[in-house]
């Protein structure tokens, strides 16, 4: 063996498949991803052991184990077919994108979708029912920081492109129809 070459795992740090289970916590009680399938794939495994050695609780889970009803089941699942057809992952000159399938637009409404990759996917395009929304940034602030409204900083990496003026829920009805005595409006 020469000098930088990789060891190959060969025993995993959580021996038992209930040991996994409870070291993932919350994460494994999910019921829309196929752990038990995921622990019993050794490269699947190894290759998450790794990050997750890396990124403690950050580590992403292989498209291949994600059950029909995940919110980003895509065709890279094995269980994906002609009945239960996932999205599909792919990159271009726009980026990362996630596309829906009709299967999964079926299980997941547009603004559940919007919502999950706000948290979870910032940075990739999603585009459902042919339609693309550009990639979703995480909301910048607590809503209780802008709760008389204002504006978002931008960001250094993107000047401009994320700035958002917030208007308090309300303000804008009220301002729209010259109402008057608006407290507690909404």
């Amino acid at each position: 063996m020469k000098e930088g070459d990789k060891v190959k795992k060969t025993e995993k740090k959580y021996k038992t498949y209930e040991d996994f289970i409870k070291y993932l916590g919350e994460r494994g009680k999910s019921n829309d991803y196929d752990y038990e399938g995921f622990y019993g794939d050794n490269d699947a495994y190894f290759k998450w052991e790794d990050m997750e050695d890396k990124k403690p609780g950050k580590a992403h889970f292989t498209d291949k184990y994600k059950l029909p009803n995940h919110i980003t089941f895509s065709t890279g699942s094995k269980y994906s077919n002609s009945y239960t057809k996932g999205g599909e992952w792919f990159e271009d000159d726009n980026g990362i994108n996630y596309r829906t399938s009709p299967y999964v637009e079926k299980l997941h409404s547009l603004e559940e979708m919007i919502k999950y990759f706000r948290k979870n996917e910032p940075g990739v395009n999603l585009i459902y029912g042919g339609m693309l929304i550009p990639a979703i940034s995480p909301v910048p602030f607590t809503p209780e920081e802008f709760k008389e409204g204002g504006k978002t900083e931008e960001s250094e990496e993107e000047p401009l492109s994320n700035q958002q003026n917030v208007i308090p829920e309300g303000a804008l009805h009220a301002r729209k129809h010259h109402m008057e005595n608006t407290e507690g409006l909404t």
